[in-house]
């Protein structure tokens, strides 16, 4: 797990380690949209409820950290 900046990069065999209290809010995303939508899949079925795909990096035309 790499935590940078309050974000943690995890693959999405890993997802079973976070730990979180099922009501954190948590952001998932990935490069392209596809891994992020399979995570937050898992994780609501895993009962965190606030799980919310924000798509693939690629679209994002921001500054990134």
């Amino acid at each position: 797990m790499h935590k940078a900046m309050g974000s943690v990069n995890l693959p999405l065999d890993e997802l079973d380690t976070i730990g979180y209290a099922k009501s954190t809010p948590l952001f998932v995303y990935c490069r392209s949209g596809a891994r992020s939508g399979r995570g937050v899949e898992f994780l609501k079925k895993a009962g965190y409820e606030q799980a919310v795909n924000i798509g693939g990096i690629m679209d994002y035309h921001g500054e990134i950290e």
